[in-house]
């Protein structure tokens, strides 16, 4: 059994196709959670007017944050995998299935990744690094840009083959994540106190240290639809993501002395 768990907020222009995607994907003895974090456009109507009767939609009269939203479903889903599926990605069928099956070939692995990539064809970071001291170094030279070092690897001509091949990686983006279900069973809830942004590197970093191995399977493609965002936009992302990486570099005891 599959359950599949979308956080939306505001997300009217993608989510129907995400979840025709989703769909396609699974079966009738399937799940499929919407968590809405007080969307203020249409993103509510368009999921209550798809009437699928193994689709649940939990509405939040505020926006919680990714790791709470995702918290309120996490122990209530039944499926033997769950997958983290942004509601700006759409993939082809037999995408989760063929996922399924790369993932039951190692006994070790808890979680996997795919590759992904934007409307225009482009790769986008997907997957990385634990961070380290060094992270803010790297990302203020942005040294990322040009090496596989760092938390965030981008994609370039130098490290193209990494985003493309099936490989062992220290972490894979929430935004299209399959988790099995023993690794929630002994790992347990996202850490609440990341409201956006690295709440998926510190999952994976917790159940590496449970004994799993992390996944990604870069012959495995999705499109996700990464907007650019406005300059305030764009700065209040990098301001979360700052702070996101302060206390993860406090909690697994990270930072300078």
């Amino acid at each position: 059994m599959l359950s599949i768990i979308i956080i939306t907020y505001n997300s009217e222009k993608y989510i129907e196709n995400c979840l025709n995607s989703v769909y396609e994907n699974i079966s009738d003895q399937d799940e499929v959670f919407v968590i809405d974090n007080n969307s203020h456009d249409e993103s509510v109507n368009i999921v209550n007017n798809l009437k699928k009767n193994n689709l649940f939609l939990i509405k939040n009269s505020e926006n919680l944050g990714f790791a709470k939203a995702v918290n309120q479903c996490l122990f209530q889903e039944k499926g033997d995998y769950i997958f983290l599926i942004n509601p700006d990605t759409e993939f082809n069928e037999d995408v989760l299935e063929h996922l399924i099956i790369l993932a039951n070939k190692n006994n070790k692995l808890g979680i996997a990744g795919v590759c992904q990539k934007n409307n225009y064809n482009k790769f986008i970071s997907s997957w990385g690094n634990f961070p380290s001291k060094f992270s803010k170094i790297i990302r203020k030279l942005k040294l990322y840009k040009f090496l596989a070092i760092g938390d965030w690897i981008e994609y370039n001509y130098l490290n193209k083959n990494l985003f493309i091949t099936n490989r062992k990686v220290d972490w894979v983006s929430g935004g299209f994540m399959l988790i099995k279900r023993e690794v929630i069973n002994k790992v347990g809830l996202f850490d609440e106190n990341f409201f956006m942004y690295y709440e998926d590197v510190d999952y994976c970093k917790r159940a590496t240290d449970a004994g799993f191995e992390v996944w990604y399977f870069g012959k495995i493609q999705v499109m996700h639809f990464a907007g650019a965002s406005s300059n305030r936009r764009k700065n209040y992302i990098d301001s979360l993501s700052r702070k996101s990486l302060d206390y993860y570099l406090k909690k697994h005891n990270l930072t300078k002395n």
